[in-house]
Formats: structure tokens, C-alpha cells, sequence
């Protein structure tokens, strides 16, 4: 299973998988069941699986948008608001809420990243979370990797689109050239017409006069 990331890297963890167990002991948690990535309000958030949408609502957490997939349910807490229609379902990398400050337990803008695989134990002390830090960084590298090939993709094209120019530029000079021969054979053969023309070659009748055999190439008309 891969999540990738809801803001494009690089960006900064302010809080890991476990961290600061008094601070949840209270809302019966052993610790942070999240990865939390802070950011400026109104960030877009995209999704991090494949999945059909959902949003709920609570004071502690506020606006929270659930991305329910076959492996589980990822979700993305104090959102500003969700973007599109709830129930839809979302492609990796779609847009689906923005980064926010909504709910009671924070301390200033950004996403609580969650993860309940389906086959979830809610008696795990997480409420059924486990920690989504590895599949996120599994669905970083990935896009490094794609980033990789869409660059080489991109070398690829540019060179590709060099070669076509290059190869135009020759068909338009070997025109030229092309063009340029046939005038000068052209050139040529009005040249030797009048040299050696039967009925009105100089060299023909100079070579009449004094005698000599004509030269059988020269008897073209």
C-alpha cells in the first residue's frame, strides 16, 4: 500500500506517528495517531489514494475529509474546507480539500494525516490508526521515480523535436541544392548547344573549317 503525500514535497513534519502521549491520554489515545504537516491556509490538499470522498465534522478535530479505499481509509483532519462534490469518487494526486485550522485540538494551520487500514484493530490504542509516515515516504520516493521519467520523457521529446527540425532543415537545403544542380545542368547543356550544336555550334563550324573529324559527342543536333 502507498499513500502519497497530500502537499507536494518537500515539505516539513511538525509532528510524527506516537509523539506526545500526555497530550492525547485524555481523548483516549496512547499518543499522536497521525502525521501532522503544517502549511498556509487554503493550501490545496490532494489525495493520497483512490477512493470515494466523505466529509464529517467535530469540534476537536473540525473539518475532516475521508478518502475511503480498498486498503482502508485515509483522512485528512482541520481542513479549511472539502473541494468538489462529497461522494465522488477520486483519483491520486485530485484535489480534494484545502489545508486549514478548524477544530479545537490545534495549534495553528495544517493536516493531520491519518491512516485506519481495512483491517483496522480499534483496540490498538489508536482508535484503529496505524502510523501512515512509511507509506508516505513509500508514495515520495514513487513520485520521485515518476518525476524522473517525466523528465527523461520530457529530454526525450526535446530531442526528438530537434532531430525533426534539424531533418526539415535539410530537406529544405537539399531542395536548394537539388534546385541549384538542375539549373546548372540546365546551364550546361544551353552551353554546349552553343558550342557544338550541328546547325549553329561555334567549335562545330571551327572545326568544320579546318578539317578535323568532329567528335561524335558532339553530334547532338
Amino acid at each position: 500500500m502507498v499513500i502519497y503525500p497530500p502537499v507536494a514535497p518537500p515539505f516539513r513534519v511538525s509532528q510524527f506517528f506516537g509523539e506526545h502521549p500526555s497530550w492525547y491520554i485524555p481523548y483516549g489515545l496512547l499518543a499522536h495517531p497521525g502525521v501532522d504537516i503544517p502549511g498556509e491556509v487554503g493550501t490545496p490538499l490532494h489525495a493520497g489514494v483512490a477512493g470515494y470522498v466523505y466529509v464529517t465534522q467535530t469540534y476537536l478535530t473540525g473539518i475532516c475529509l475521508h478518502m475511503a479505499s480498498h486498503g482502508g481509509t485515509l483522512i485528512y483532519k482541520h481542513c479549511q474546507a472539502t473541494v468538489g462534490v462529497m461522494g465522488r469518487q477520486v483519483k491520486v494526486g485530485e484535489v480534494v480539500a484545502t489545508l486549514g485550522n478548524t477544530g479545537a485540538h490545534t495549534t495553528g494551520p495544517h493536516v493531520h494525516v491519518e491512516w485506519i487500514p481495512a483491517d483496522a484493530d480499534y483496540n490498538n490504542g489508536y482508535k484503529g490508526a496505524v502510523d501512515p509516515w512509511p507509506l508516505i515516504q513509500e508514495g515520495i520516493m514513487e513520485l520521485e521515480k515518476a518525476g524522473e521519467l517525466a523528465t527523461d520523457a520530457r529530454w526525450q521529446v526535446e530531442e526528438i523535436v530537434r532531430d525533426r527540425n534539424a531533418a526539415e532543415a535539410m530537406r529544405t537545403e537539399a531542395a536548394r541544392l537539388l534546385a541549384e544542380a538542375d539549373k546548372l545542368d540546365r546551364q550546361s547543356w544551353e552551353r554546349i548547344r552553343a558550342l557544338v550544336s550541328t546547325t549553329r555550334g561555334k567549335l562545330y563550324a571551327i572545326e568544320a573549317a579546318l578539317g578535323r573529324p568532329v567528335p561524335e559527342e558532339w553530334e547532338g543536333e
